[in-house]
């Protein structure tokens, strides 16, 4: 196979790809979570505790803003439209690195 005729098939298996169900699946949930302003706002208050648990020297302080900051990421992943979001997520992960160790091999 010669690099156009590779180029060819590369870019029909992309455009099949972002075509599939299981991808727009996925951009439909991700852009469902984006959206979400409680989950935008649970995000928003994840990042300030962290940011204050890098900024702060006293280690009592950073103790309790880095527990806040455990909390807040266990509610984003505790909430049902994350928890879709994710598993969309992976399905597309998965899929990719299983094309992915494919096309390493025919490179070996």
């Amino acid at each position: 196979m010669n690099s156009s005729d590779f180029k060819k098939e590369a870019d029909d298996f992309l455009f099949d790809f972002i075509s599939s169900p299981v991808y727009l699946d996925y951009l439909n949930k991700k852009k469902e979570v984006e959206n979400d302003s409680y989950l935008s706002s649970l995000s928003t208050k994840r990042s300030e505790a962290y940011l204050k648990s890098t900024e702060t020297e006293n280690e009592k302080l950073k103790k309790e803003y880095l527990l806040e900051f455990s909390k807040l990421t266990e509610e984003i992943y505790q909430n049902d439209k994350y928890k879709d979001y994710n598993e969309a997520y992976l399905k597309v992960k998965r899929i990719l690195n299983i094309l992915n160790e494919g096309i390493l091999d025919k490179i070996r």
